[in-house]
């Protein structure tokens, strides 16, 4: 970087007659540096952490410090006891439990590591880190696919309807009227729903028409007033999927973003809550 920023010293004293010497190249570096390590802080998401640890006060704060010292990419939200961990989990958003002792039936990414934090737990904690890191980065692809396919015309809100086949004919036919769909589009989702009931669980439910009747991809969304019998299933928020032919592709990495969020109940209790676009949006940037 040195030598980049001396050659722009040269340029700017050349452009503006100016007179500012080599060596005031290596504050003007310090600046950038700085500057670039800013950036990349902002870009890389702090992981909100909490350690469980039953060796005493004094071993969690040794390891809190050490954390702290090594891993700026990780907030601690604080030590607590193997017995406090469930109510904690219940009352905090939780990304990882670095724990000292194992910890069973919990979702939540957890390692395993001693409160020293010597060489072979900072490469367990970092193949965690970095799993998390390709999960989040597969995340974000998918999601980035919904929202290609999200208009603000076709979400609906506080929709109150009897029957899972008033809401199909209700979304399909809006999509006829704007100019997403053939008409015989209403038809062929309203079969396929009577064939079998389109809930996946988790609350919610995919609707679906054959794909040669669609002319422009779009996912509309109707988040119900109260809750259907879907089949077997109870739905709040129906995904009604309009995808054309020559968009299949994107098949796949919508299904495994609805499904994703299906199985996570805080997202579906968020989407059930949306009265708005925005509220909408925030699950598929979470």
């Amino acid at each position: 970087m040195l030598s980049m920023v001396i050659l722009a010293v040269e340029k700017v004293n050349e452009a503006y007659d100016l007179d500012i010497a080599e060596d005031e190249a290596a504050y003007l570096v310090l600046h950038f540096q700085a500057s670039i390590e800013r950036m990349q802080q902002e870009r890389t998401p702090v992981k909100r952490a909490v350690i469980v640890c039953d060796l005493g006060v004094g071993m969690s704060h040794l390891l809190q410090a050490k954390l702290a010292q090594s891993y700026k990419s990780i907030h601690i939200l604080g030590c607590i006891s193997k017995a406090a961990l469930n109510e904690f989990v219940e009352t905090h958003e939780i990304d990882l439990i670095i724990s000292t002792t194992g910890i069973n039936d919990c979702e939540i990414p957890k390692v395993e590591i001693t409160p020293l934090l010597e060489t072979d737990d900072k490469k367990r904690l970092n193949q965690v880190l970095q799993l998390m890191e390709r999960e989040l980065a597969d995340r974000g692809e998918m999601f980035s696919t919904i929202k290609q396919l999200l208009n603000e015309d076709t979400i609906y809100f506080d929709i109150d309807l009897k029957h899972r086949f008033e809401v199909v004919e209700m979304l399909a036919s809006n999509l006829v009227g704007k100019g997403f769909a053939e008409t015989s589009f209403v038809h062929s989702a309203m079969l396929r729903e009577q064939t079998s009931a389109t809930a996946i669980g988790g609350g919610i439910a995919i609707p679906h028409a054959h794909p040669d009747l669609v002319k422009k991809s779009v996912v509309s969304i109707a988040v119900l007033h109260e809750p259907l019998e879907w089949g077997s299933e109870v739905v709040w928020v129906v995904f009604m999927l309009s995808i054309a032919k020559a968009d299949q592709h994107m098949t796949k990495s919508l299904m495994q973003t609805i499904a994703s969020i299906s199985e996570k109940p805080a997202a579906v209790e968020h989407l059930k809550k949306a009265n708005s676009v925005s509220d909408i949006l925030t699950v598929f940037d979470q």
